[in-house]
């Protein structure tokens, strides 16, 4: 455990920089909720669900617009660029019921070393329920010919209440497009 705690710690230092907890939401064994400020990857004022793995953050976010709501949530995945043997163009995300969705990669965060995997417009609510739902989400990284690259597994160990308890804060919903 304490090997595991050092690989999180580091993942989060390497990729972190003043990102602020304005206000926290929830936490529950492996997820945390948080209003913040300076996001790590976009540098934004934002609430976010999250969990941490080694190299890897799974995150339900939702950028704060200027007219001060939130705007939809999206599933992204921010990853530590270095930790890779080659460049990663798109990932496969399957959840333990064996539903699949393919994620694209974002544009380049502020933080040079964070790349990003975005879900699909789509695909959005429907990912949020199976984490919700689910025990487990894998994602495979892929190169630009396809190939899997690496594997990051993610808990869902305690989604259901910190997702539930992030909607209810921030307001957020999917039909604000």
């Amino acid at each position: 455990m304490t090997s595991f705690l050092f690989l999180i710690i580091s993942f989060f230092t390497a990729i972190s920089h003043a990102e602020t907890v304005t206000e926290k939401i929830a936490e529950n064994k492996y997820w945390s909720a948080n209003k913040i400020d300076n996001h790590r990857a976009w540098n934004t004022t934002s609430c976010v669900a999250s969990t941490l793995n080694p190299i890897a953050a799974l995150e339900i976010y939702a950028e704060k617009t200027t007219d001060g709501v939130h705007a939809e949530p999206t599933v992204q995945i921010l990853f530590a660029a270095d930790e890779l043997k080659e460049e990663a163009f798109s990932a496969e995300v399957s959840s333990d019921n064996s539903k699949k969705w393919l994620f694209t990669r974002a544009s380049t965060p502020l933080t040079a070393n964070i790349h990003a995997m975005m879900a699909q417009l789509d695909d959005r609510a429907d990912i949020i329920n199976r984490i919700k739902k689910d025990n487990t989400l894998n994602l495979k990284l892929k190169n630009a010919k396809g190939k899997t690259i690496k594997d990051i597994p993610f808990s869902l160990s305690g989604s259901s209440k910190t997702i539930t308890s992030l909607f209810e804060s921030c307001s957020l919903t999917f039909d604000t497009l």
